[in-house]
C-alpha cells in the first residue's frame, strides 16, 4: 500500500526541533467512506489520529486542503515512520516527510530479505529503514554511530560504522527465527558497483555475524547518501 487512504486534516502547528529547525506538525484522521458513497471522519484527536511532521515549504497547500471539504492523501513513500520524544520524556509515533532532511545526509532502504548465522536469504515483508548523519532509524530499534569507514576499493562500495544499539532481530517474521534483541557493534552498508542490490551487514561486540540484510534504495540515493557523508566528514 502506497498510501494512507483520504485523511482529513485536524490541525496544523508550527514547531521548533533542535535536528531539523522550524517544521510543522500536523494531526490528521482517517476518512471512512461507505459502499453506498457517504463518508464519515472523527472530527477530533482520537486514537486513529496520525501524526504528520512536514517541511515549512508546503504547510500553504495544506492549509488550504484543511480550510476546505477537501481530503488529503499523502503517499507513504514521501514519509519516515519515526518515534519522537516529547518534552523530553512521552515518545510519540510520528510519520516525517523527507522534505525536512533537505542536504543532510539521508538515506531510505527498502529492506525484505534476511540471513542468520550465514543461512540461506529468507524474504520477509518490506519496511523502509532511514540511514541518518548519526544513526539507523529501523521498526526494530535504532542504532547510533561513533565512528565510520569509506570503503572505497574492492569487490563492495560503502560505509562501516562502529554502533552503539539493539535491534529487535526476534521480530522478523521468517520460519525458525529464534534470535532476541542484539547488541550491534559493527554496521556496514554495501553495494557492489553495478549492483541494483544494496547490502547491510551487523556484527555483535566479538565481530561475529548478527544478521545480513538485502535490499534496495532509490534510484541514485546510496550515491548522494555516501558523498553527503563524505562532505560531512571532510573526507
Amino acid at each position: 500500500m502506497d498510501d494512507f487512504g483520504k485523511l482529513k486534516i485536524l490541525d496544523i502547528r508550527g514547531i521548533n526541533e533542535n535536528k531539523f529547525g522550524e517544521t510543522v506538525m500536523v494531526k490528521a484522521n482517517p476518512i471512512t467512506e461507505s459502499s453506498w458513497g457517504s463518508i464519515s471522519f472523527t472530527p477530533y484527536e482520537c486514537e486513529d489520529t496520525l501524526v504528520f511532521i512536514v517541511p515549512v515549504s508546503i504547510v500553504n497547500r495544506l492549509v488550504s486542503i484543511a480550510q476546505s471539504n477537501d481530503f488529503w492523501e499523502p503517499s507513504k513513500f514521501d514519509f519516515i515512520k519515526q518515534t519522537v520524544l516529547q518534552n523530553g520524556t512521552t515518545s510519540q509515533e510520528v510519520y516525517r516527510h523527507t522534505g525536512c532532511y533537505g542536504i543532510q545526509p539521508f538515506l531510505k532502504y527498502y529492506v525484505n530479505q534476511i540471513t542468520l548465522n550465514n543461512q540461506d536469504f529468507q524474504d520477509f515483508e518490506e519496511e523502509h529503514w532511514t540511514f541518518e548523519r548519526n544513526g539507523l532509524l529501523t521498526p526494530h530499534g535504532n542504532l547510533s554511530f561513533d565512528e565510520l569507514i569509506f570503503v572505497d576499493n574492492g569487490p563492495m562500495v560503502g560505509i562501516q560504522f562502529s554502533t552503539h544499539g539493539t535491534l529487535r532481530i526476534n521480530e522478523f517474521d521468517i520460519p525458525n527465527n529464534t534470535s532476541s534483541s542484539k547488541s550491534i557493534s559493527t554496521l556496514a552498508i554495501m553495494r557492489q558497483p553495478h549492483n541494483v542490490w544494496l547490502w547491510a551487514y551487523l556484527f555483535d561486540a566479538n565481530n561475529l555475524p548478527v544478521a545480513s540484510f538485502c535490499g534496495h534504495d532509490d534510484l541514485d540515493a546510496f550515491a548522494s547518501y555516501v558523498m553527503k557523508m563524505k562532505k560531512e566528514f571532510n573526507q
